[in-house]
């Protein structure tokens, strides 16, 4: 994948991950690696989302108009 966001990489991780615990040829002794991987991988996910909900809450925010004086 040349381009995409850190959330377009993680969410095609994931993908990959979830094909190969479901694939019958991926050996038993790999799924718990498998498994680990995937938990990181959701939590990176849902904290990129956590931190997106917080900047457009941040960008939602009334901006009070404050005096100036020109020059």
């Amino acid at each position: 994948m040349a381009e995409g966001t850190d959330r377009d990489v993680l969410m095609l991780t994931r993908a990959r991950l979830a094909r190969a615990m479901d694939s019958e040829a991926t050996p038993a002794r790999d799924l718990a690696a498998l498994s680990r991987r995937m938990l990181e991988v959701d939590k990176q996910l849902r904290a990129l989302d956590e931190q997106r909900r917080e900047e457009v809450a941040e960008d939602d925010q009334p901006v009070s108009d404050e005096s100036w004086k020109a020059i």
